[in-house]
C-alpha cells in the first residue's frame, strides 16, 4: 500500500487518498501512474517511489499513483510542476563606478549592465 510522507517534494501539491480494488500478485506490491510523468522522472514499480531528473519544463498537472496488494488498493493524487531554475544576476557592473552626486542636483541615471537570465512563469 502506498506509505510515508511525500511532503519532501518541493513541488508537490495536495495529497488525496481513495480505496479502489485489489490487484494479483496477492504477495507484492505493485504501483502504477497516470498519466506518464514528466520526461527524466520515473516511477518504480515495486516501491512506489518517484525518481529522476527532470529533463523538460512541466506545466501543473495532477498524477494518480495506485498502490495494490492482496489486501486490496489505494490512490494518491500528486500535483507536479517542472519549473526552470531561477538565477541570480552575475557580473552586475554600473557604467559610472566612481560617482559624485551633488545637493539639489538631478542625477544623471547610471546603468547596470548584469548578465542575468530570467524566468517567467
Amino acid at each position: 500500500m502506498l506509505a510515508g510522507t511525500l511532503h519532501d517534494w518541493p513541488l508537490l501539491n495536495r495529497v488525496t487518498i481513495t480505496r479502489c480494488q485489489a490487484k494479483d500478485p496477492p504477495e507484492h506490491e505493485n504501483y502504477s501512474i497516470a498519466p506518464d510523468l514528466p520526461a527524466g522522472l520515473s516511477l518504480n514499480a515495486q516501491s512506489g517511489v518517484i525518481s529522476g531528473t527532470p529533463t523538460v519544463t512541466a506545466d501543473s498537472q495532477t498524477y494518480t499513483v495506485t498502490g495494490s496488494n492482496a489486501a486490496g488498493c489505494t490512490q494518491a493524487s500528486l500535483n507536479i510542476e517542472i519549473r526552470e531554475p531561477l538565477h541570480a544576476p552575475t557580473n552586475l557592473k554600473y557604467t559610472s563606478p566612481t560617482i559624485s552626486y551633488f545637493l539639489n542636483q538631478a542625477v544623471a541615471p547610471n546603468e547596470h549592465a548584469a548578465k542575468h537570465r530570467r524566468t517567467h512563469h
